[in-house]
């Protein structure tokens, strides 16, 4: 990990979400702050501002984060040769020096010229080594070992980080990288009495300076690993299987002295054949109003983001209904109209209609200091459906205007939209003059009940901010400037990532296709999505599933048993995710009995079962799951539907009858046994999650005892080791004095021999 999460977290939360320029001290003066454009950058359409209080935030984070990454931190060994009065010359070698703890008392991150500065001071790290000595008495050689804890106090840690724009991704560099250590103390576990100080004179400068080599180089190195993460990641975000955001950045960052400012282009651009929207930067730019800074987070949002988005969609083709039901069906048929449109009603007795809506142009939203505005051109044209054919007989134009409230939902941008007023103008007709106030009860129904609901359905879903994995915004409200949706909030850590906040590197955003329903605030979009929100809510739950596995696996471990563990309830919820979409699939079949749903919008849904499917299988395919992408083969063939047509030529009436009755007994008997295949599965998959959670504690009871073990018997070498010292010290004394005495008799033998000899 080293410092990969640090730095990760840090730039990220502070460059990813562009911050905030502080005002110069003539705009202190005024009640409103504006980032202006220079001539040396250039303006990309979204603009983020992270304040100081952002700032501290990150900072914050990035502590507990810090101690994490650099822990611990392994110190070369160190050996010297030291004179001890009445010893001698004494060899000392330290070993195994590690750095296993550390506390901060303060920090402080400030951006500015030529960069983020990081400074982290009153910090104490508790570290460990052995030690070992040896020296030589006349031709005895004697040595001891042991262990020794070492305090770090007053470290001061400081680092400046350089950002460049690089081909549309972030340049990370180390401008400047410093550990300063204040002191050092040392206490040594057994040893003699002259040890400690010998190892305080001789060793205390010495650790002071590979303790902050060590930490500058832990920091170096992360932040190099860090720069080749930011090349990685991507610069377009693929929102559907039709859009993707550019998210390459169109400037370098500015740095003021309590504020980091970055611009993203943030427009939408397509992932097919139709042509992308262009739009010229020149005056364009999204320069942000930020009149708060008690907020951690300012993001601005340049009306052409919204159009880039309004016009890729309707390039695409996604901007065209047909509309056959009515709340009032009777509107639908040419009955209704018979004394308004003689001449429809007398070419076409008692027949249905249907209304074909085209978009005649993309969307147009504005951005004005009240709210937000959309000028929406549709053709409506009327269609007869006739015994044999579908035959088209009037066509009218409708002006739409109408209003969007911007809100919140997450991290998500949503709105309501709401039709102030619509103008009609006919285009052609075979039924004669159209009379414009007779069409308008029919086009405000369909415009009312229809049409405004299922645009609020998918602006509920709502567009994806910038925001980092395991962050959210908090407290979030918006304010509408000339051109421009401004986005004031705190951010706040999800309660997922409460004590492990995970960042993959690249960033991933997904929102539906826009024909894909979802449900809608209003009570009139809920009226009509109400048909489909059993197999929707099923479906928004799977993919929230698919996401979290996918969490998962990027947060990974690299090995030892909690990456088992990790791997172990990820390959659970891989499987429980296959269980539901086996159950969409069969909510899928039983969906067109319950209601009237197209085959357009049925083959939607199986796209959107087929994608979510093949995600869990490359998921599985990761974890090693083999059998679990051979599961499908269990679920049998799926029959074509040119299949059943063979088998329906030469079939009179009744004969149709009796086979369509005979292929929906095989359906329903096949879809009994699916059930109870996946009622089956998910006994056993209960199962075995509560047999793993079983082995999973029996696991961790057996982790706590040998840990138990291990310090007990740790405890007794640590005793064996002192009694050891003990019993060497005592020998070495009776030696001694045995020499002494020796000598002593020797000379008295001596003496004696003189004397009287």
């Amino acid at each position: 990990m080293e410092l990969r999460l640090l730095f990760l977290l840090f730039c990220s939360s502070l460059l990813v979400l562009p911050t905030h320029l502080t005002p110069s001290s003539a705009a202190k003066d005024t009640d409103t702050h504006l980032l202006q454009p220079t001539d040396q950058r250039r303006d990309g359409y979204i603009s983020v501002l992270l304040t100081q209080q952002g700032i501290d935030f990150a900072k914050d984070v990035l502590i507990g984060k810090a101690i994490s990454s650099l822990i611990p931190i392994q110190l070369d060994d160190i050996e010297k040769s030291v004179k001890i009065p009445l010893v001698g010359t004494v060899r000392i070698r330290l070993s195994d020096i590690a750095i296993n703890e550390a506390t901060v008392g303060s920090s402080r991150a400030q951006a500015g010229r030529p960069g983020i500065q990081l400074v982290a001071s009153g910090i104490t790290a508790q570290m460990s080594l052995k030690w070992k000595y040896s020296y030589k008495v006349w031709f005895v050689e004697i040595s001891d070992h042991g262990v020794a804890s070492v305090q770090a106090e007053g470290m001061r840690v400081g680092v400046i980080a350089g950002v460049k724009e690089d081909g549309g991704t972030l340049k990370l560099s180390v401008l400047a990288c410093g550990c300063q250590v204040e002191d050092v103390s040392i206490d040594v576990h057994g040893g003699a009495s002259w040890l400690y100080q010998a190892l305080v004179d001789a060793f205390q400068n010495t650790i002071k300076s590979k303790v902050e080599k060590a930490v500058a180089k832990k920091i170096t190195d992360g932040i190099a690993k860090l720069d080749t993460k930011l090349q990685s990641i991507p610069k377009l975000i693929n929102i559907d299987r039709t859009a993707a955001l550019n998210v390459t950045f169109v400037s370098d960052p500015i740095f003021q002295s309590s504020s980091v400012d970055l611009q993203i282009d943030g427009l939408f651009t397509s992932l097919g054949n139709a042509l992308a929207p262009a739009y010229h930067r020149v005056g364009r730019g999204a320069s942000l109003y930020y009149d708060d800074e008690s907020r951690m987070i300012g993001i601005s949002l340049h009306e052409d983001v919204f159009n880039s988005a309004a016009t890729t969609y309707f390039n695409a083709g996604y901007m065209d209904w047909k509309i056959n039901k009515l709340p009032d069906q009777s509107l639908l048929n040419t009955a209704a109209w018979k004394d308004v449109y003689p001449e429809l009603y007398k070419l076409y007795p008692d027949d249905d209609m249907t209304l074909d809506v085209k978009s005649a142009s993309p969307p147009v939203i504005t951005i004005t200091e009240d709210d937000g505005n959309a000028a929406i051109a549709l053709d409506v044209t009327v269609k007869v459906l006739n015994a044999t054919q579908v035959l088209p007989v009037a066509c009218v134009s409708v002006a739409i205007n109408a209003s969007c409230t911007p809100q919140i939902l997450g991290n998500n941008l949503t709105g309501v939209l709401d039709m102030r007023s619509f103008k009609l103008s006919p285009k052609w007709s075979n039924i004669g003059n159209l009379q414009t106030p007779l069409l308008e009860e029919m086009v405000s129904t369909v415009l009312g009940s229809i049409f405004i609901p299922y645009v609020n359905s998918h602006l509920a879903r709502g567009f994806p901010l910038p925001v980092i994995h395991g962050f959210a915004i908090a407290d979030g409200e918006i304010k509408c400037m000339d051109s421009s949706l401004i986005i004031r909030s705190d951010i706040a850590l999800t309660s997922r990532d409460q004590s492990n906040v995970g960042f993959p590197v690249g960033i991933s955003m997904t929102v539906p296709p826009i024909g894909s329903p979802t449900v809608n605030r209003s009570s009139k979009a809920e009226k009509m999505a109400s048909s489909s929100d059993a197999w929707m809510k099923e479906y928004n739950e799977a993919a929230k599933l698919a996401d979290d596995i996918t969490g998962m696996i990027s947060s990974l471990p690299s090995a030892g048993p909690e990456s088992q563990r990790h791997a172990s309830a990820a390959r659970r919820k891989i499987t429980i995710l296959g269980t539901r979409l086996d159950s969409l699939q069969t909510l899928l079949t039983k969906l067109p009995g319950k209601q009237h749903v197209s085959e357009k919008e049925m083959n939607r849904r199986r796209d959107m079962i087929g994608n979510l499917r093949t995600k869990a299988n490359q998921m599985a395919s990761s974890l090693n799951m083999t059998s679990f992408a051979n599961r499908d083969s269990l679920l049998g063939t799926e029959i074509k539907q040119s299949d059943i047509m063979s088998r329906t030529t030469g079939l009179d009436n009744h004969g149709l009858v009796t086979f369509q009755r005979q292929v929906m007994r095989e359906q329903d008997e096949g879809l009994e046994k699916l059930e109870e295949t996946v009622i089956s599965t998910k006994h056993i998959a209960l199962a075995v999650n509560e047999e793993l959670d079983l082995h999973t504690r029996l696991i961790d009871d057996l982790d706590e005892h040998v840990d138990v073990t291990d310090s007990r018997l740790r405890r007794v070498q640590k005793q064996l080791g002192v009694l050891n010292k003990r019993t060497k010290g005592g020998c070495t004394c009776l030696c001694m004095l045995m020499a002494v005495i020796g000598i002593v008799a020797l000379v008295v033998v001596i003496y004696m021999l003189i004397k009287y000899l």
